[in-house]
């Protein structure tokens, strides 16, 4: 069987954190991690084969099924660019790597459109926490 991975794009949102599909020999391996807890699950052909609760930058999933050993890692390679990789090993041999860069399209060009609503985003809730601290302080 060949050991070629194909995925579709790897996804980074700040609600729904970062999901990277792939397909190994036929079988659908997910990647999720959640931006806000910390909490990552691994699913091959729907059933979940690793659960971790992680703060670090890079976590490594180990695993088993049906005697082959896999192992999965989730990346933070650069946190000031918003880059994030997955890297997929099956029974030892290296398979795939996707990277995403929030702030970058398909293409590669900076979005700029993205970086401007982040920034205003962050503005507006900064200055509603310190209206509301005012309020309830003054």
């Amino acid at each position: 069987m060949s050991q070629e991975i194909t995925n579709k794009p790897l996804s980074v949102s700040v609600l729904n954190g970062v999901t990277a599909h792939f397909n190994i020999d036929g079988q659908e391996l997910i990647v999720w991690g959640s931006s806000w807890t910390g909490m990552e699950k691994v699913w091959l052909d729907g059933k979940l084969v690793s659960k971790k609760l992680s703060l670090r930058f890079k976590t490594v999933h180990t695993f088993c099924v049906d005697g082959v050993d896999y192992e999965v890692e989730l990346d933070i390679t650069k946190a000031y660019k918003s880059d994030v990789s997955v890297s997929v090993v099956k029974d030892g041999a290296h398979l795939k790597t996707v990277t995403f860069n929030y702030y970058r399209d398909e293409n590669g060009k900076f979005d700029w459109k993205k970086l401007a609503t982040g920034l205003l985003a962050g503005a507006a809730v900064g200055f509603s926490g310190v209206m509301i601290f005012e309020l309830l302080f003054k």
